[in-house]
């Protein structure tokens, strides 16, 4: 009878360990945080763009950069390690984004 209840007392506390970890694991920081400075913007247009769930049924998803005296900082979700593209007037530079690690 005793060993029953110690069994069921750690299946409870596994279970209660168990679940905070998934609760810290699913709030963790999703996004990265770019921040940068160029030097000659004029009218250039400037984005973040990000690869879309599909090539061609999905919206393209991007990130507009706005620099002021050409500073610049944007925060973009991403949910893994992925590549993601800065465009300049027309040149896109590939950016490898880690969840949590600024740019």
């Amino acid at each position: 009878m005793v060993q029953i209840t110690l069994r069921m007392k750690y299946c409870k506390i596994s279970i209660i360990c168990l679940a905070l970890y998934f609760t810290a694991a699913c709030s963790a920081n999703k996004t990265v945080q770019i921040a940068g400075n160029i030097d000659y913007v004029g009218s250039a247009e400037i984005f973040i763009s990000k690869k879309p769930l599909h090539y061609k049924y999905s919206d393209k998803v991007q990130f507009p950069i706005n620099p002021e005296n050409g500073k610049f900082e944007v925060s973009v979700a991403v949910d893994s390690t992925q590549i993601i593209r800065l465009h300049i007037d027309g040149q896109a530079y590939p950016l490898i984004a880690t969840p949590g690690q600024p740019l």
